[in-house]
């Protein structure tokens, strides 16, 4: 073997590696609110900014993959109905959804918004996977300004309030509010530079993970363990204490599909500009 072979194999290996992580969101740098508040700005589309600055999108959790070195890690992966393919799982779905809910539940495809926003506090661009009550807050505030609030000479900043309820389990008490400044703003100059770094979300979960969901369909129609049937006992019990607020997909990835949209006279301290100053001057933005 070549020298020059020797090369190019670790170099189809890497690319091939890099692929990968672009494809399943490995390799991305995630944005997870915190306890309190988040600051943080939405960026422009990652190509031309007059389309849309958000992906819409389907995700399927708890899929088991197997690695080539024989190891097995958990997942998310992207429903295969996003591609115009059929999906096993969201198949499965359609046919248990009228005799066991249960289980239709477990099977469901979450609804996810992925966007390129600045973490202002780890200065940072990152995407954030956003459930469908945070998108519908942020349009919300889109049509009460009428502006577009992903503008980086004119847009907003956005504060996301992550609010948990000690009193009960996380993904029954977490709540999340979204808070927009009420002036419009450049992104700071410090910063600015990182609005190159915007991720390509066309390439952000598009790899093909159609074996393992199969596998996970079949593992799931051939047997309902005892351990299962009393899993789902306790899943009724807490959602007849909790109500609606449980959803067991949002859990996977700390994200409950609860959100408040603040009214301009509660976004009092976000709202007056030198409060906001003062917060960004902190962060040392």
């Amino acid at each position: 073997m070549s020298k020059l072979m020797e090369k190019l194999r670790r170099e189809a290996k890497k690319q091939k590696k890099a692929r990968e992580e672009r494809s399943s969101g490995a390799g991305v740098e995630w944005f997870s609110a915190e306890k309190g508040d988040n600051i943080i700005r939405i960026l422009p589309h990652w190509k031309n900014p007059d389309e849309l600055f958000f992906k819409h999108i389907f995700i399927h959790y708890g899929i088991e993959l197997k690695k080539d070195n024989g190891e097995s890690v958990t997942i998310s992966a992207r429903c295969l109905r996003d591609f115009d393919e059929d999906c096993p799982i969201c198949d499965v779905h359609d046919k248990v959804i009228k005799k066991d809910k249960d289980k239709a539940k477990e099977l469901r495809a979450a609804e996810r918004y992925l966007y390129n926003v600045i973490d202002y506090k780890n200065r940072k661009v990152c995407v954030y996977n956003a459930p469908t009550s945070v998108h519908q807050g942020i349009m919300e505030w889109v049509e009460e300004f009428d502006t577009d609030v992903s503008d980086i000479k004119t847009g907003r900043d956005m504060k996301i309030r992550k609010v948990v309820d000690p009193k009960k389990p996380p993904q029954f008490g977490t709540s999340y509010r979204v808070i927009p400044s009420l002036k419009e703003s450049a992104i700071p100059a410090k910063v600015m530079p990182l609005t190159k770094e915007a991720h390509d979300l066309d390439t952000v979960y598009t790899e093909n993970h159609r074996e393992s969901m199969e596998a996970l369909v079949s593992d799931f129609a051939v047997s309902t363990p005892s351990s299962k049937k009393k899993e789902r006992k306790k899943v009724e019990e807490e959602e007849s204490k909790f109500g609606d607020g449980f959803m067991d997909d949002e859990a996977e990835v700390d994200e409950v599909d609860e959100v408040e949209t603040a009214e301009l006279d509660d976004s009092l301290p976000f709202s007056a500009d030198d409060d906001l100053d003062e917060e960004l001057k902190r962060l040392g933005v």
